[in-house]
């Protein structure tokens, strides 16, 4: 299931804070972070998701920033420009139950740094040697990655994670004889 990065919402509700003299998004920034410590407080007690109770007062309270975002963002007819907080602001409306999922299944994280820290080693060693030699060789450094990355993620020890896969106890979907390359 998709959700937002609600880290980069964050970052991108600052943005627009410090150039516009909206409530609307101060007020949501804090609502975000707010239900963030409460997800964070939740998990800490073995919870999968915040009580019922608790996601509607989010709703309300989602709902009711969202209304003063519109307020203070009215969407004007024949004009084709619209401004970075209306478009963030349609962006909250359009996609609510992506932005709120983090509170509904405590499986999803907040933001998605772990998925950008992920992808860095690939984009630090493309920015630093230029390019791979082969896409072979693209190919056998993301295989890798993965596999560490996945075994980190899964608490797992890496060394024998790859010692499985090599002694063949591990299957890969490297090993698949099926899979293209």
């Amino acid at each position: 299931m998709h959700a937002l990065c609600n880290g980069h919402l964050l970052r991108e509700l600052l943005g627009v804070e410090e150039n516009t003299a909206q409530r609307w998004v101060g007020l949501m920034a804090d609502l975000l972070r707010r239900f963030k410590w409460f997800v964070d407080c939740y998990k800490e007690f073995g919870f999968g998701s915040l009580p019922v109770e608790c996601r509607v007062e989010f709703a309300e309270q989602y709902g009711g920033v969202v209304g003063l975002g519109e307020v203070e963002n009215p969407l004007c007819v024949g004009v084709r420009k619209r401004s970075k907080a209306r478009c963030l602001l349609d962006r909250f409306l359009l996609y609510r139950v992506e932005v709120c999922r983090f509170a509904s299944d405590f499986r999803v994280p907040f933001d998605n740094n772990l998925a950008e820290r992920d992808i860095r080693g690939c984009k630090v060693k493309l920015k630093v040697s230029g390019c791979f030699r082969s896409a072979l060789g693209a190919r056998n450094f993301c295989r890798i990655t993965s596999i560490v990355g996945t075994a980190i993620k899964q608490k797992k020890s890496v060394f024998h994670t790859i010692c499985g896969i090599i002694a063949g106890t591990i299957p890969t979907l490297f090993q698949n004889p099926h899979m293209t390359e």
